[in-house]
């Protein structure tokens, strides 16, 4: 045993120095080429500068210095092993520094901007001649908010962190633009965490995640396509703000994360109330422009570090990588020479689609069912008192869900083994954040509808992406519980194939505005972007992806809006990213595609009858009847609500909104909340009631309304009483007319005169 580990001790302090020696060598070749060509008296070529506005700089911290000789010690990472590059960016510097922390990691990069710090780590494990099906399914991303980092305490019981919904959302960002960039044939073992060190609770810090990771990555050996830039603006009547804080988010029309290469764009989410196209694409041409900048930023970081990508890629002649370039080839003629797709459909054709609303009784508030092709979702839709709405806590601070989507896809919907959940499962978490953006802004302010809203959307049937087809059935789901959403959104696919695209950028980075153009006069067809853009290659856009596009196209584009703009928009590259003049272009046909979905939408729901379905009403009650109708502990409101299935809201001042699943259960509502208040009762009426106890000094009875009222002794009949309980029993029927109020506001209440009335 001792033997083994003093083996295995030596082998590890032998490939550390052999590590060691070979950085040191690289090192040194570097500083003899440099020292060649200033003898030669060469210098250096000049970088050309970028054509990005004023207020976006490069700016590098550490100079370039000579390499350690090949025989330098060995030795523990010091200052001078520290290097860092920084970035402005609107005012906002960004600074990318490595070998300070995590030194032992394969890659490690330390973000810092503002008051917000990340590191970004990279392990690295080369395959051991295990062959993959999948050639990144050893690729894993983890992303760690710590309560530490903003100086709180978890709220949960045992005072640890849990994932929430927007830490997993965060995530999902990172592994859409990190793993498009892997090489065909990476089979070995990858892992890129990333961890939030220090916030000041102001600042999203997704996008410096993303620029963390990218930045570990591009300073490892591991072979890859980056770096990354990553930035977060927002737009508030036309004014664009770069790294917006959430206070800020929340005011802006509207506001997106972008990432991409300098060249191309890999992930793009918005999220807005009404968002113009051209609003959108102004927006998302800055945030280009300063993601370009950050990426070579963190080139200029990776340059210094020295370090050389590794190979020891798979042939691609395996027949396991060269089957899907085969269907793609042959995918990509089909759809580019005969602009035909699989099944016979044109580029532009949508599926026949089939819309349902109102599927479900029983207590369902309400249902929608979507199928289009093989693709089929079945959303039902909930709604809940305000006080039921999701609580989130992050780094952010605490906050909450008004609106809660919850994607679920069975094994049976696709066919798929157990081996396929994991990332049936990171997708649903995918999809949940869009068409949860998607809604977020359609709901009436709190003061106005004080409910919210749980949507959950079950795949029946898969084939291709299926996000747009659960947002829409969610659409039709919360239209038919009359959930009165500010618009009818739908939402469509957009894929892409291209040919012989340049490698190059179609504009520098910074300037990617079409030559000739202005973002007031951009092209208003895909045709015509085509045609203006000859750098970007042969390409087509496919409507309404299936499964095999998805897989292998270029891209996926899921727009979400209505007819007067956009809600949110996601992008998936399976590629190296692609052009903003494709983006534009596929924004152009999604909007083609919407009006379609929403033509067929609002006619279904125009044929169904919304005044059978739920109800939201409104009524007033008097301000010193509202501790009548909550009843001690909440006890009279809380039988009310699981007497009716209703959901009630009560102001302090008397105003109540209530939901009813039904018509019939809305009157029964309000019926009762008159008779437990009182508000229903008229002077001088008469009303059948039935006794419920007897007392000294009269009896407590029961009005047919549920409301229970004291009859007093005095007025229990027309000569005096002495003892209650000779005249009346207890579950007798007797009839009582309505005297008015006393001093205290209780009703009065006299059988005087109707003593053979029952």
């Amino acid at each position: 045993m001792r033997r083994a580990a003093w083996q295995l001790s030596k082998r590890s302090r032998l490939a550390g120095e052999q590590h060691c020696l070979l950085r040191a060598a690289a090192s040194s070749s570097t500083g003899l080429c440099r020292q060649v060509n200033q003898s030669e008296g060469k210098s250096a070529p000049e970088k050309v500068p970028s054509v990005n506005s004023q207020n976006i700089s490069l700016q590098s911290s550490v100079p370039a210095r000579p390499g350690p000789e090949a025989n330098a010690p060995i030795r523990s990472p010091g200052r001078d092993d520290i290097y860092t590059a920084k970035a402005d960016i609107q005012g906002n510097s960004v600074v990318f520094e490595t070998g300070h922390l995590a030194a032992h990691a394969a890659g490690a990069c330390t973000l810092t901007t503002g008051n917000t710090q990340i590191l970004g780590t990279v392990s690295f494990q080369p395959h051991d001649g295990q062959r993959f099906r999948e050639h990144l399914d050893q690729f894993e991303v983890e992303y760690v908010e710590g309560m530490p980092s903003v100086g709180r305490l978890p709220s949960s019981g045992g005072r640890r962190e849990s994932m929430g919904e927007r830490e997993i959302a965060a995530r999902q960002s990172i592994v859409r633009a990190l793993r498009p960039l892997f090489p065909s044939g990476f089979t070995h073992g990858c892992k890129v965490s990333t961890m939030l060190l220090a916030s000041d609770g102001q600042l999203d810090p997704a996008a410096a995640a993303i620029n963390a990771a990218s930045a570990a990555l591009a300073a490892s050996d591991v072979p890859w396509n980056g770096p990354v830039g990553a930035v977060r603006v927002s737009s508030s009547n036309g004014s664009l703000c770069f790294s917006p804080t959430t206070h800020q988010m929340l005011e802006a029309d509207f506001s997106l994360l972008y990432a991409g290469t300098s060249n191309a764009a890999l992930v793009l989410e918005v999220e807005g109330t009404s968002t113009s196209q051209g609003d959108l694409m102004e927006a998302v041409r800055a945030a280009a422009a300063a993601a370009g900048q950050l990426a070579e930023t963190q080139q200029d970081l990776a340059d210094q570090r020295l370090r050389t990508p590794g190979s020891s890629l798979v042939a691609n002649s395996d027949l396991d990588y060269a089957w899907p370039m085969l269907q793609r080839k042959a995918l990509e003629h089909m759809i580019m020479e005969q602009n035909l797709r699989p099944g016979g459909r044109g580029i532009q054709d949508l599926r026949p689609a089939l819309y349902k609303v109102d599927m479900l009784g029983g207590g369902v508030h309400g249902s929608g069912l979507v199928t289009q092709g093989e693709s089929q979702c079945l959303a039902t839709a909930t709604v809940g008192r305000d006080s039921e709405e999701r609580r989130n806590e992050s780094v952010l601070g605490k906050n909450a869900d008004r609106v809660m989507v919850h994607w679920n896809s069975p094994l049976s919907a696709a066919s798929q083994g157990r081996g396929e959940r994991r990332e049936a499962r990171e997708e649903g978490q995918s999809q949940n954040w869009l068409m949860q953006q998607a809604l977020n802004r359609l709901l009436p302010s709190p003061s106005q509808l004080p409910f919210v809203l749980r949507v959950v959307a079950d795949a029946l049937g898969l084939s291709g992406p299926t996000a747009m087809h659960a947002l829409n059935a969610a659409v039709l789901a919360a239209h038919s519980a009359n959930f009165p959403l500010t618009h009818v959104i739908a939402g469509v696919t957009v894929g892409c194939f291209s040919t012989d695209r340049q490698s190059s950028a179609p504009a520098p980075a910074g300037s990617l505005t079409m030559p000739g153009t202005t973002a007031a006069r951009q092209p208003s067809s895909p045709q015509s972007l085509l045609e203006s853009n000859p750098n970007a290659g042969r390409w087509e856009l496919v409507t309404d992806v299936e499964d095999e596009e998805a897989r292998l196209g270029d891209m996926v584009l899921q727009v979400c809006g209505h007819t007067e703009g956009l809600t949110a928009v996601q992008l998936d590259c399976n590629h190296s990213g692609v052009p903003l003049e494709i983006i534009e272009a596929a924004l152009i046909r999604a909007r083609q595609g919407q009006s379609q979905h929403l033509a067929a939408m609002q006619q279904q729901l125009q044929q169904r009858d919304a005044e059978a379905g739920p109800r939201f009403e409104k009524m007033a009650i008097p301000k010193d009847a509202v501790g009548r109708l909550i009843g001690p502990g909440g006890s009279s409101i809380h039988a009310l609500q699981g007497r009716t299935g209703a959901r009630i809201v009560v102001a302090g001042s008397g105003a109540i909104q209530f939901f009813a699943p039904t018509a019939q259960q809305a009157a029964a509502v309000k019926s009762s909340i008159e008779a437990l208040t009182g508000t229903g009762l008229q002077e001088g009426a008469v009303y059948p009631c039935t006794v419920q106890s007897v007392r000294d000094y009269g009896a407590m009875v029961r009005l047919d309304n549920g409301q229970e009222l004291l009859l007093h002794i005095s007025e229990l009949a027309d000569h005096r009483v002495r003892n209650v309980e000779d005249e009346i029993k207890v579950g007798q029927r007797l009839a009582v007319r309505c005297k008015g109020k006393d001093p205290r506001g209780m009703f009065r209440l006299s059988r005087k005169g109707l003593m053979n009335a029952l």
